[in-house]
């Protein structure tokens, strides 16, 4: 039986700690975190937009609330990507640690009246990083 001593078994425990900290986690619609301001204020305008419309263009919300003043739809997605995996890798081959997390929001908010019009609506976008 062939032995493959110590750094080849030692390279590939540190590839398969690379590879299993870095997969992203998200939640909601990912169509909604490729939208741009200029598509949402083309699809949304104010005191005119119907919740058909909305409907039509953006589907099914993933919140929906019910007021004495209408209605409030959101649509959002986040996704989170951590380096753990290679934190965990650069720990067992001596290098330097330095924990990393990406994080991406995307929150589409639609505020309706009672006849079903909406009445405002906020678009926001955010990326972070942490190290």
């Amino acid at each position: 039986m062939r032995s493959f001593g110590f750094f080849p078994a030692f390279s590939l425990v540190s590839v398969l700690v690379l590879s299993a900290g870095c997969t992203p986690i998200s939640e909601g619609d990912k169509t909604i975190a490729t939208l741009t301001t200029a598509q949402v204020e083309s699809a949304i305008q104010d005191k005119v937009t119907t919740m058909d419309d909305v409907k039509a263009k953006f589907g099914e919300p993933q919140d929906r609330s019910v007021s004495a003043n209408g209605e409030v739809w959101r649509y959002y997605y986040r996704k989170a990507t951590n380096s753990a995996g290679a934190v965990m890798a650069q720990a067992v081959t001596f290098g330097a640690v330095t924990p990393h997390t990406d994080y991406e929001s995307t929150d589409l908010v639609i505020y309706f009246d009672k006849n079903s019009v909406v009445t405002k609506h906020d678009f926001l976008h955010k990326q972070r990083s942490w190290n």
